[in-house]
């Protein structure tokens, strides 16, 4: 239930002009998952981090950095990533650079604002989410 609340609260702060925090799911010595065969990146909170590839706005293929618009998203992703992989991870407060990609509503084929994952040129972690 807090997951609920903690969206709320986010939510919330976005939609009353606070700038948009996004959720980056990371393993425990703070590299990338490296889904769909993407090379694994360090990150250092407070250090602005960019792909290794070029930038391409193709969901599966070519360089950019994956985050989720909501805590309970990120929650998912790190429960997903645990059943799937028997992976532990940890879940960071960031900022984005400019958004590549968005993933379309399922029905609708409109951006979604809050979709669940957004593809960007840099990423700049914040602070670890407990």
């Amino acid at each position: 239930m807090r997951s609920n609340i903690d969206c709320f609260q986010y939510k919330l702060r976005a939609e009353n002009n606070v700038r948009k925090l996004y959720f980056k799911v990371l393993t425990r010595d703070m590299k990338s998952l490296g889904l769909l065969g993407a090379t694994s990146i360090e990150y250092r909170i407070g250090k602005w981090v960019r792909p290794l590839e070029p930038i391409s706005d193709h969901p599966r293929k070519g360089g950019g950095l994956w985050v989720v618009g909501r805590l309970c998203d990120a929650r998912g992703v790190q429960r997903s990533t645990f059943r799937d992989r028997k992976m532990k991870t940890r879940i960071f407060e960031c900022r984005i650079g400019h958004i590549i990609k968005l993933n379309y509503e399922a029905y609708g084929l409109r951006p979604c604002p809050h979709s669940k994952r957004v593809k960007t040129d840099g990423v700049m972690l914040l602070r670890e989410v407990k």
